[in-house]
């Protein structure tokens, strides 16, 4: 888009982009775990079909960012999919929660997405360790316990997200998340007439930033992880 590019191979991308007052990125991304996507990676109803693919669930970046007029270089992890269909999402789902975790020998994946009349709830989690796939089952044994409501003037979210996961032949995960923290909330498209008169909370895009733990047990012994993760919430289920 104008002088902005996001070009690459599965492998290896370069972004480079401009913003507002001199702000400039340039970065380079290699892929650290398979890239991957729920059986197909396509949901599809009728004629209508939404897909996504994890192009790069854990890689290595750097780079610069450039503002206040200098450069500053940075390296890290970073994390990159992509989403497309011929229809908006509200059409093919009441909701979904989706979120990631990076580390440098663990990379998570995790997501429930719910069906447009509210009953069906399908599970999809991802776990890589020293850059092969350990877990990467469109529907795993899975459970997602959500607890503690949060309301606000516009949106609702919950405080604490409890998944655990079992695979026979490996043993069983659990992530925790608390504490989420709002980065960005923006409202999707609502078919409400009047959502003041209705005084309730409309459809919104959330992402947040949340504590996790991590616990893998695997063969008799287990691993703790913890850190900050990075989710989403999307809710078309109060239009």
């Amino acid at each position: 888009m104008g002088s902005s590019t996001f070009t690459g191979n599965l492998n290896d991308y370069a972004v480079s982009a401009e913003g507002w007052r001199g702000t400039k990125v340039n970065l380079a991304i290699s892929r650290i775990a398979p890239s991957w996507r729920p059986v197909v990676g396509i949901h599809a109803s009728g004629n209508s079909y939404f897909g996504w693919l994890s192009a790069v669930p854990l890689g290595g970046v750097q780079g610069t960012i450039t503002y206040d007029g200098k450069d500053h270089a940075v390296v890290g992890l970073a994390y990159h999919d992509h989403n497309w269909g011929n229809t908006p999402p509200q059409n093919m789902f009441s909701r979904w929660i989706w979120g990631r975790i990076l580390l440098k020998d663990y990379a998570v994946i995790f997501g429930e997405l719910t069906s447009p009349d509210g009953k069906t709830e399908v599970p999809v989690f991802y776990l890589s360790q020293d850059g092969a796939i350990v877990l990467g089952d469109a529907f795993p044994d899975a459970t997602l316990t959500l607890e503690d409501q949060t309301f606000t003037d516009s949106f609702s979210y919950p405080q604490t997200q409890v998944w655990r996961v079992q695979k026979s032949g490996f043993g069983t995960v659990e992530l925790t998340l608390t504490h989420p923290k709002v980065i960005t909330a923006t409202p999707l498209a609502s078919t409400r007439a009047s959502l003041e008169a209705e005084k309730s909370t409309q459809p919104f895009y959330i992402r947040f930033l949340s504590d996790f733990i991590l616990k893998i047990q695997d063969n008799g012994k287990t691993e703790t992880k913890t850190g900050r993760a990075l989710w989403e919430l999307a809710d078309w289920s109060q239009n």
